[in-house]
């Protein structure tokens, strides 16, 4: 519905009763001179509100567009309005001829009027350009939000890139292990106890028998052999399990930090504070109208204008709010503020990470070794082989491959603690984000 309030109407035609009352009783001009310049003033104050109302309807039309900038066209139509009041007044009545003295005043103090008016008017700018800072405001959140919903999608995509080949390498140490284990303890009985006997007798006999150091040797090379494949496959995939953690640190965690910071940054410029700050003030620059406007007949018609913009521009506020509120509910607790577990478990798969961790640490690599590496036998025989050359070319070669077989089964060690280094660092990872 078009805004047309008329009080200012009334109250400029209430004035020309009194005015052309006194001109006549004064003779100021002849009768139909009075009466033309009266009926030419009554259209004029028509004429003036009709436009005047118009330009504010056209003004609230705007207020409620999505179309930014409405800031410039209200300047325009101000522009227009305010030499639109001297050719309605006092040009129009000087056309019919020399106007009464009365006449005369009518237009000057409509014009001082109008012209306070105006100026008052310049804050319906303000208020403008606070609803377009609304509108913008909104726009910039919405896609913002969008924005931020695929970098989420991004980094979860590619956390599970990464995740999956974690898994999958964890799956090949887990088999490895188990193999070992089912290794080791198929060459404790019977095979395994064939090699700690020769290793008895090795210590115990004075001169060993051929078969004795041959059949040792043959069991000793046996065991360097399957630790040494144990060692080579644990390492390798253990520095694959490195890669892809390193990878993922040096990628998927930098982006979500970089994206929580932008968005803190962003927040602290496009606050919901700011948006309410923003409508406040605009809501003052339109009380300022009523205010400014010298009289009456003016505020009561700019009461009615005021109150429409207010609810124009409360409405733009509110889907700011709504905006900021969608905002809010996505990415809360995600991009900003303390990450909830749920989230942090789908950008870092912590859940899955602990129990892969578990797993590794129940088939525990360690005891497995110590069938080999920790016996006392093994030291015996490199202190008999140390005792002198005789002994030594008998059991040396013998104690060669029990080196070997020791530093097989220390690179295995080292690769375990490794991994248990980079669990714990992984945990660190996910501590960083909270």
């Amino acid at each position: 519905m078009a805004f047309d309030s008329r009080f200012r109407e009334k109250e400029l035609l209430l004035r020309l009763d009194p005015l052309f009352a006194e001109a006549e009783a004064k003779a100021s001009a002849p009768p139909a001179q009075l009466k033309m310049d009266r009926f030419v003033l009554t259209q004029a104050c028509k004429d003036y509100v009709t436009t005047r109302n118009f330009h504010l309807d056209l003004m609230l039309r705007q207020l409620e567009t999505a179309v930014i900038d409405i800031e410039n066209p209200f300047k325009t139509q101000l522009t227009e309005l305010t030499p639109f009041v001297g050719r309605t007044f006092a040009e129009r009545i000087k056309n019919n001829g020399k106007p009464s003295p009365q006449a005369d005043l009518f237009c000057m103090r409509v014009e001082i009027e109008e012209a306070a008016f105006l100026a008052g008017m310049k804050r319906v700018v303000e208020a403008a350009a606070k609803r377009d800072y609304l509108l913008r405001y909104e726009k910039i959140l919405k896609k913002h939000t969008e924005d931020l919903e695929v970098r989420w999608k991004s980094v979860v995509a590619q956390h599970a890139s990464y995740d999956a080949s974690e898994k999958r390498i964890v799956e090949e140490i887990e088999r490895i292990i188990a193999e070992a284990a089912a290794e080791a303890a198929a060459q404790t009985s019977p095979r395994g106890e064939s090699y700690m006997r020769y290793l008895d007798i090795l210590l115990t006999a004075p001169i060993p028998l051929p078969e004795t150091l041959s059949m040792a040797r043959t069991l000793a090379k046996g065991a360097v052999g399957y630790w040494r494949k144990v060692s080579d496959q644990f390492s390798y995939r253990q520095s694959l399990f490195k890669d892809a953690y390193k990878s993922e640190v040096g990628t998927t965690l930098v982006l979500f930090k970089d994206f929580r910071s932008e968005t803190r940054r962003f927040i602290d410029e496009y606050s919901y504070e700011k948006a309410q700050k923003e409508c406040d003030a605009g809501e003052a620059a339109l009380e300022q109208l009523v205010v400014a406007s010298p009289a009456p007949g003016q505020k009561e018609d700019l009461r009615l204008f005021v109150n429409e913009a207010r609810l124009r521009l409360r409405e733009r506020f509110n889907q700011s709010k709504w905006a900021w509120d969608d905002f809010v509910r996505k990415h809360d607790k995600k991009f900003f503020g303390p990450i909830v577990p749920h989230i942090k478990d789908e950008l870092l798969s912590t859940s899955a990470w602990q129990e892969r961790k578990r797993s590794m640490q129940h088939m525990n690599l360690h005891a497995l070794l110590k069938v080999w590496r920790d016996d006392n036998r093994h030291l015996k025989l490199v202190e008999i082989a140390n005792q002198g050359s005789e002994v030594k070319q008998l059991v040396g070669y013998i104690v060669e491959e029990m080196v070997a077989l020791k530093s097989a089964l220390d690179a295995t060690i080292t690769a375990a603690i490794e991994l248990e280094r980079l669990n714990e660092a992984r945990e660190q990872d996910a501590r960083s984000l909270e």
